[in-house]
């Protein structure tokens, strides 16, 4: 079964894959990759002053194979004995913004010198001038992350056994 009928126009959109494995006599597998990055396609309208989006690039992938247990000279598993091996793997950069009052030009240039080390410490402001001496500094960036998952299943016509990491 498969269901991806949501639209864009939601906050969150919701897809179900339900896929079923069932032990045949030959090796049976499939492989997947999904890829999400914002240096593809147009980005919903941004909701903040940042005028370009920080980087999202989520990269999913993964793939699985089953099939009867064969050991040559060992042992033979067809119609008795499958195994069923998955894995799945993640990478994502997720975007963040982030919004901070920093000293102006003027407030830098004005100080007493035994001050301006501290002050210059501070990152150059970006935006507009919030007054008192401070301006507004935007940043973006990317939060890196990464999940590797995977099972193994075997069954027999004496039992089932699974294992996963």
């Amino acid at each position: 079964m498969e269901n991806n009928n949501s639209s864009a126009k939601f906050a969150l959109p919701t897809s179900i894959i339900v896929t079923t494995k069932s032990g045949t006599n030959t090796i049976h597998g499939s492989l997947f990759e999904t890829n999400r990055n914002s240096g593809i396609g147009v980005a919903r309208q941004r909701q903040d002053n940042f005028t370009k989006a920080p980087y999202l690039n989520r990269n999913e992938f993964g793939g699985s194979v089953g099939g009867p247990v064969f050991l040559p000279k060992v042992y033979n598993g067809h119609n008795r004995t499958f195994f069923f091996f998955s894995y799945e793997g993640l990478r994502l950069r997720q975007p963040s913004t982030q919004q901070s009052a920093v000293p102006d030009a003027a407030s830098r240039q004005q100080a007493p010198a035994s001050m301006r080390p501290y002050l210059n410490a501070f990152p150059v402001a970006n935006g507009a001038r919030l007054g008192a001496g401070l301006a507004q500094f935007n940043a973006s960036y990317s939060n890196p992350s990464s999940l590797d998952a995977s099972s193994v299943w075997s069954t027999s016509s004496s039992g089932m056994y699974c294992t996963g990491g």
